[in-house]
């Protein structure tokens, strides 16, 4: 009887380990599974959505390190749950660059039409032979010099965009804006919009423009 007693345990942990063996290559699989799909959007979710990619990365961690230390059902566990939460990564991550494409949209059909009417009316200034009140010379060359800056930056913001930099285009599209009102600003043009990132910001500049020209 004490035999058999002693017999016992040994089964027992013969039995545990069997189950554990039998659930290595599902954990294996699933955890593979799960960082393949993870390694596809992982970059640009960590540029985007930085604190869901850190999430998925911590779980993906969890879940290598359960597998390294043979504790195969917590490892299949951690793994079979991750592509949900990756799917929910992931459609983040779309909500978040359309957000982008969205707001591009709006600045970037704007902006180069609201550059190209601003240069149209420092050009102007630059030939006249008299400025209007308020504007000088220097004025005037400054207007020009953070144009060329504006230019730049807008040129800078589509190759950034081309490029899948959606945050990089926005903030060079927005440095834009802002070299426009100021612009603006100091060559006493009454152009407002230019101060938001509205769909009518291109029209009030050749509207705006247009009206001082024919009231000079």
């Amino acid at each position: 009887m004490k035999r058999m007693f002693s017999i016992v345990p040994l089964v027992a942990v013969l039995v545990w380990s069997a189950a554990c063996a039998s659930q290595k290559a599902p954990a294996e699989t699933a955890l593979k599974a799960a960082e393949a799909a993870w390694a596809e959007i992982s970059a640009e979710a960590t540029r985007y959505v930085p604190d869901l990619a850190k999430g998925i990365d911590d779980a993906l961690a969890t879940a290598r390190q359960a597998f390294d230390r043979g504790n195969y059902e917590a490892a299949l566990k951690d793994a079979t749950d991750l592509p949900a939460k990756i799917a929910d990564v992931q459609k983040a991550l779309t909500d978040k660059k359309s957000e982008w494409t969205a707001a591009w949209t709006t600045l970037g059909s704007t902006l180069g039409t609201g550059l190209t009417a601003i240069q149209g009316k420092v050009d102007e200034l630059l030939a006249a032979k008299k400025l209007p009140a308020g504007v000088t010379k220097a004025t005037v060359d400054g207007a020009k010099a953070t144009l060329a800056t504006a230019e730049q930056a807008f040129t800078d913001a589509k190759s950034a965009y081309a490029g899948g930099d959606y945050a990089g285009a926005l903030a060079k599209a927005n440095q834009v804006r802002a070299q426009l009102a100021q612009v603006a600003t100091d060559l006493k043009l009454d152009m407002p919009l230019l101060k938001e990132a509205g769909s009518a910001l291109a029209d009030s500049a050749k509207e705006t423009i247009q009206g001082v020209m024919e009231k000079k």
